[in-house]
């Protein structure tokens, strides 16, 4: 009985542990992502353009919404460079 029991247990976890690498689709919703560029560090934009180009890379996001999501960081991290500039 505790053989059966322990090879349920040791299977569930396996199921848990191997479940989210056959998950391909991803919802990216765009509209999620703000624009306020005050509370951003350029460290935290470099770091989403990384985790997106990840993403992209591993098959979990579609080429035309990486582009999309990257452009608009892109455009995000060339507004607080701006200011950064300007501002210091």
């Amino acid at each position: 009985m505790g053989y059966f029991v322990s090879a349920i247990i040791i299977s569930f976890c396996l199921y848990l542990i191997i479940r989210p690498f056959f998950n391909k689709e991803v919802n990216w919703q765009q509209g999620e992502i703000k624009y306020d560029l005050d509370n951003l560090t350029m460290e935290q934009i470099y770091a989403t353009l990384n985790e997106i180009d990840m993403e992209y890379h591993m098959g979990k996001l579609p080429k035309d919404e990486f582009e999309k999501v990257k452009k608009q960081y892109e455009r995000m991290a060339a507004q607080k460079l701006k200011e950064d500039t300007e501002g210091g």
